[in-house]
């Protein structure tokens, strides 16, 4: 495996939480939603109640986020410094 395929597969933790972030916000915005931040309803997309999901993105992806681009750094750094110094990491 190249080492520009291990960066990426290093980047996908804090990608994918913002990337539900950010979908959650999109979906806030357009899906037509009553109430506040507390208590969303009514968020219909497509004939499909997606309050369930846009409340998970907003809560739950933010506190994910956190965690996961710290995940994500480290091993960008343990990848970098395999490539650069050639340990096997075993």
């Amino acid at each position: 495996m190249t080492n520009r395929a291990r960066y990426l597969l290093d980047l996908r933790p804090g990608s994918l939480s913002l990337g539900a972030w950010q979908a959650a916000l999109l979906g806030l915005s357009h899906a037509g939603c009553q109430g506040h931040s507390k208590a969303l309803h009514g968020c219909v997309i497509a004939t499909i109640d997606a309050t369930a999901l846009i409340e998970f993105g907003l809560f739950w992806c933010q506190m994910i986020l956190r965690i996961a681009v710290s995940v994500s750094l480290c091993l960008v750094f343990s990848t970098w410094v395999r490539a650069r110094y050639g340990t096997s990491g075993s």
